[in-house]
């Protein structure tokens, strides 16, 4: 009982040595496992060779060397050939055979030494007196080619039942094999080198026993591992789509993956032309190390009119394909351009002179280390999607027209249907009246009315002329100069209410790009609304800039402004109780003012509180954004969207 407990420890330490090994391959290297198969291969021989044998029970004969090693060794090759490949496995089973080789070489020669010594020369030896008969000699044959057997058995088996009995789990197919390659190295063996001899009645049945035990014992601890450790190594072969004797016919399997693997190029190719070919994008590929292209596709010379060959000679030639006007960037920013990851959208001019928009994006491709090697980039012809972007802006500003107008006619027929209507009263009665001084009181009345409605008129127009779009002169204009001198203007009205007013503008003179006309009319009409709606109290303009914007700022202490009308003040004819009251203004002062600013790219609020007073507040940006008849390459699509139609080469201005 001692004896077989042993037995089964030497064979799950040898194993779990084995499968420990393959385990740190991943760090060490697959050598210690190669070098343990080595040892084990020579221990088989050492052992076997003295043949050393214990009965067990006189029942069992157990080889410690042939029921141990040679069921590890077995398990180590099936190893290698499934979670390491075919190849591996060659060269592991073709050094055990040449091993074994070795040794028959070597015993071939020292039973030459005994039978062709002389009498007088002595030979020392660890083997029995005479150890190189024919029995050894059969024995030692029968060990070598049952050994190289066992180890294509095994695999073959193995394959086999993966590929034709897939049903049977996994993780038991290496135990079946291990078993039957055991099987047949008992069987093998025996009758190559005992049939026929006393022997071999007894070793049969026990070495039949003893190596179904080891297989039996090992069975779990290789399934194991092979289903649930070494599948899931980066590196695990495995056996899907292995040909059964792929073991024997290696090249016959390598070839018909070849050709699998041809076949699919084949037709990746044959897809890769078609799309390539055939589609309306230019494609192409560029190498990010060497500065140049890598592929160009047809569709660059459909698009384009241009041969592809000067862009592979040199990237920086795509200038020529860009617009006079957008040439502007220089050969280093070629490469930024058409590498860019957003889309990229500007103009060229064909072989033809005729000018196409083109849309452009590309896509990194990066090595394992994350680093961008090439750039793979698409292209589009969008000529006739920017014409009818065009046109819709037409419509749409053709739509803004006829609106405007509408407005304008809505507001003229309502607002000067009023004063005439009155007017044509106080004239009849002027022709009724005989009293002197009651006539000069109907002529006064009819001049202001005149006055008025002069004034309704003039603003209805500048109102239009604003909304309606039309083209302004935008000078470097002084800011701080024209503040103080409309206040000093407007001054004497504010001095007739016995009102202070104060002009605070910065040491530095101020200079925006604005029409210095309505830029007046803002500010003359801020500070007129504030005189006219302040009794009592002082009035404080104040003129001031940061790094992005232009502030002006117009603060009374007049009646101030009901909250719930402070989104509407800015309406056409809109007017406060107060304004109503006083019987001023036609209503489009404030409108006029927002429609200045917004077309200077600005803001106005209020912020005013009834009875306390006023504050309007105008930001205008520093920089004015210029009306350019052409768009850099480097825009963003969302920002070439936002073009007027300056933008397309058409005469259209701009709608605000």
């Amino acid at each position: 009982m001692i004896t077989l407990l042993l037995f089964v420890a030497q064979l799950i330490l040898f194993t779990g040595i084995a499968i420990g090994l393959h385990y740190r391959s991943e760090r060490i290297g697959i050598a210690p496992l190669l070098f343990m198969t080595a040892a084990m291969i020579g221990l088989l021989n050492i052992i076997e060779l003295n043949l050393f044998q214990i009965v067990v029970n006189d029942m069992l004969l157990l080889r410690p060397g042939a029921h141990i090693l040679i069921p590890v060794v077995l398990a180590i090759v099936l190893l290698l050939y499934t979670a390491d490949g075919t190849r591996t496995a060659q060269i592991v089973l073709g050094g055990i055979v040449t091993v074994n080789l070795l040794v028959f070489i070597t015993l071939l020669f020292l039973s030459m030494y005994y039978t062709t010594s002389s009498p007088d020369v002595a030979i020392n030896s660890i083997f029995a007196e005479n150890p190189f008969d024919f029995q050894f000699m059969r024995g030692v044959v029968a060990s070598l080619l049952t050994f190289t057997l066992d180890m294509f058995v095994i695999i073959i088996v193995y394959q086999g039942v993966r590929n034709f009995a897939d049903w049977i789990p996994a993780a038991i197919v290496p135990g079946i094999a291990l078993v039957i390659a055991l099987w047949t190295d008992a069987a093998a063996f025996n009758l190559l080198a005992f049939l026929g001899t006393p022997d071999f009645s007894l070793r049969v049945p026990s070495d039949i026993v003893m190596k179904t035990l080891a297989g039996i014992i090992i069975a779990p601890f290789i399934g194991y591992y092979f289903t649930q450790i070494a599948s899931k190594m980066p590196s695990f072969v495995g056996a899907n789509e292995r040909s059964t004797f792929d073991i024997l016919f290696p090249a016959w399997y390598d070839n018909q993956l070849v050709e699998s693997l041809e076949n699919q190029l084949r037709i990746s190719r044959t897809i890769y032309t078609q799309l390539t070919q055939n589609i309306d994008e230019v494609f192409w590929l560029i190498d990010v190390e060497d500065m140049r292209f890598l592929y160009i596709s047809p569709a660059y010379e459909r698009i384009t009119g241009y041969s592809v060959d000067p862009l592979y000679e040199n990237l920086d030639n795509i200038l020529t394909l860009i617009q006079t006007n957008e040439r502007d960037i220089t050969p280093e920013y070629i490469l930024h351009f058409l590498t860019g990851e957003r889309d990229t959208e500007f103009r060229i001019r064909r072989a033809d002179q005729q000018v196409r928009w083109i849309r452009a994006r590309a896509f990194p491709i990066k090595d394992q280390a994350g680093n961008n090697i090439r750039y793979a980039g698409i292209a589009e012809d969008i000529t006739e999607r920017k014409r009818l972007t065009e046109h819709a802006f037409e419509l749409a500003v053709a739509e803004e027209r006829v609106r405007i107008l509408n407005n304008f006619i809505s507001d003229a027929s309502h607002d000067l249907k009023t004063p005439i209507s009155a007017m044509i009263l106080k004239i009849s009665l002027l022709n009724r009246v005989t009293d002197e001084e009651r006539r000069q009181q109907l002529r006064d009345e009819i001049r202001q009315r005149a006055l008025y409605l002069s004034e309704l008129i003039n603003d209805l127009f500048t109102l239009s002329k604003i909304e309606g779009n039309s083209e302004i002169e935008m000078t470097d204009l002084n800011i701080s100069q024209l503040v103080t001198d409309t206040v000093a203007n407007i001054e004497p009205l504010a001095e007739e209410k016995g009102l202070q007013i104060t002009c605070s503008t910065p040491a530095e003179n101020i200079i925006l790009q604005a029409n210095h006309e309505q830029m007046t009319r803002v500010v003359s009409n801020l500070v007129s609304n504030a005189i006219r709606y302040t009794q009592v109290g002082n009035i404080t303009v104040m003129l001031s800039a940061d790094s992005e914007n232009i502030i002006l700022r117009v603060v009374d202490t007049g009646v101030g402004i009901a909250e719930e009308a402070h989104s509407k003040i800015f309406e056409r004819f809109f007017r406060t109780q107060s304004a109503r009251d006083t019987q001023e203004g036609t209503g489009l002062g404030l409108a006029i003012t927002h429609a200045i600013v917004r077309r200077h790219h600005g803001t106005i609020t209020v912020d005013s509180i009834v009875g306390k007073g006023s504050t309007f507040t105008v930001i205008l940006p520093n920089q004015q954004p210029s009306p350019s008849n052409a768009v850099d390459i480097r825009r963003s699509t969302q920002e070439v969207h936002a073009l007027s139609p300056s933008d397309y080469n058409t005469s259209h201005p701009t709608t605000e």
